[in-house]
């Protein structure tokens, strides 16, 4: 696939809101992105199925198993209150309430799109992989993707990690 392909697949294919992609997403490995009230905000890669990736790890809202949850969790402030945890009985942990907060939060705002392609092989134009070529291609149009692999947001996760074990 070409690199000009790549994108305009990702930015123009249905974007599929994160409650349906068991339904209706793809089984195939390849590229997706997460949209968040209609701008881009995550680029991942899947070599398994986006119903896997995105469906059955993203979509559940826990941070064991999603890095795209802990960036949300970081960008937005999302975790329970005081208030919030008291409403709920104590029998519940608070990581489960946490969860079902952040499925909301990613049923109400997040969307996504999905190509199918190798995520493992260059781009027919390009000596890079498509999600490398595409962190290097949004970097440079200015899209602020929660990923972008750089220590600032790794520093922001593990900062955001640590508020919520003391609150």
């Amino acid at each position: 696939m070409k690199s000009t392909d790549l994108v305009y697949q990702l930015e123009n294919n249905n974007k599929i809101p994160l409650s349906k992609v068991k339904e209706d997403g793809s089984g195939k490995p390849g590229i997706y992105a997460m949209w968040f009230q209609g701008k881009m905000n995550y680029v991942g890669k899947t070599a398994t199925s986006q119903v896997d990736r995105v469906g059955n790890q993203h979509a559940k809202g826990n941070s064991c198993t999603s890095s795209y949850v802990n960036y949300l969790r970081a960008e937005h402030g999302i975790t329970v209150t005081p208030q919030e945890r008291a409403m709920v009985d104590i029998s519940i942990p608070t990581l489960k309430i946490e969860e079902a907060k952040v499925r909301s939060f990613l049923e109400t705002n997040i969307t996504c799109s999905f190509v199918e392609v190798d995520p493992s092989t260059a781009l027919e134009d390009s000596d890079k992989k498509p999600e490398d070529y595409l962190f290097e291609h949004y970097k440079e149009e200015g899209v602020d993707l929660l990923n972008n692999p750089t220590k600032g947001n790794r520093k922001l996760i593990k900062e955001a990690d640590l508020d919520s074990l003391f609150s």
